[in-house]
């Protein structure tokens, strides 16, 4: 499973309560570049389920469409 970091704590939790490795992406101020790496981390892990928060959960931050669908 992963996630973006930082985001809803409960993403994370979840994991440890089913025993799944979570993998918090990188964080960053700035939205795009988070997004960016975030993409290019689920591409080469290939995780069973990522977490996506809209909005998100602390920072409030809106994706758009175009990077859900990334």
């Amino acid at each position: 499973m992963m996630y973006p970091s930082p985001t809803f704590v409960m993403y994370g939790m979840n994991c440890a309560f089913q025993r799944h490795e979570g993998r918090a992406g990188t964080g960053s101020r700035r939205l795009l570049a988070r997004c960016r790496r975030l993409c290019r981390r689920v591409r080469a892990e290939k995780p069973t389920l990522v977490f996506i928060a809209y909005p998100n959960n602390p920072t409030g931050a809106l994706y758009s469409e175009e990077d859900i669908v990334q």
